[in-house]
């Protein structure tokens, strides 16, 4: 590539584009994040979202109360949702996975403030999961994961009564999966068939 000033003066340099093929055809009615968006760029707080689907690259923050319901989120190489301080967010109905043949990264959760409920949603293809710590209020019921390396990290939890599960189902697989990247944390939730149902 060639760049020139407004003096004339020009150089050349190199850079090397990522280009990831995504596996949907995305029509008009879907609302692209690009990496640093915030939730509150595109809905007011108390916001009810209905059949909305988001292509999520890099980190999307969720710093407003909001309700998704009946929405999908793709998710491109890496990226992640971070819910903010201070704020109620709740997931029903939705599909959350990744956006082609490389692993999103996590739904990350670590504010006592807030409170983040998945309820009767679908999470696939994700390196961790749901990433939860310091006892950050969280709630899942009638949730299916698939095909992530980590479904789900609790970190530093002191109160028990911050967690709620309920009729939850785990797909364990054994096959190897593309990846950018290796989670950095060794922490995984101890689950038993008192709050989850496990399937291979």
């Amino acid at each position: 590539v060639t760049f020139t000033q407004a003096t004339g003066t020009s150089s050349c340099s190199s850079f090397t584009i990522n280009y990831f093929n995504c596996c949907r055809n995305f029509n008009n009615n879907y609302m692209p994040t690009p990496n640093g968006a915030k939730i509150s760029d595109y809905y007011a707080n108390n916001s009810t979202v209905n059949n909305v689907t988001f292509a999520v690259y890099g980190t999307l923050t969720i710093n407003t109360n909001i309700d998704f319901f009946d929405c999908k989120f793709y998710m491109m190489p890496d990226a992640e949702i971070i819910i903010d301080q201070n704020v109620s967010v709740t997931f029903e109905k939705s599909l959350i996975e990744a956006c082609g043949e490389y692993k999103w990264d996590r739904i990350y959760h670590n504010q006592s403030s807030s409170s983040l409920s998945f309820i009767s949603c679908t999470i696939n293809d994700a390196l961790r999961g749901i990433h939860s710590s310091d006892d950050a209020v969280l709630q899942l019921t009638k949730t299916t994961f698939s095909r992530n390396i980590f479904s789900q990290i609790l970190q530093d939890y002191n109160s028990q009564s911050a967690l709620t599960w309920s009729g939850n189902t785990y797909n364990l697989y054994e096959k190897s999966y593309i990846t950018s990247q290796q989670p950095n944390s060794a922490v995984v939730l101890p689950l038993n068939s008192a709050n989850a149902s496990f399937k291979t």
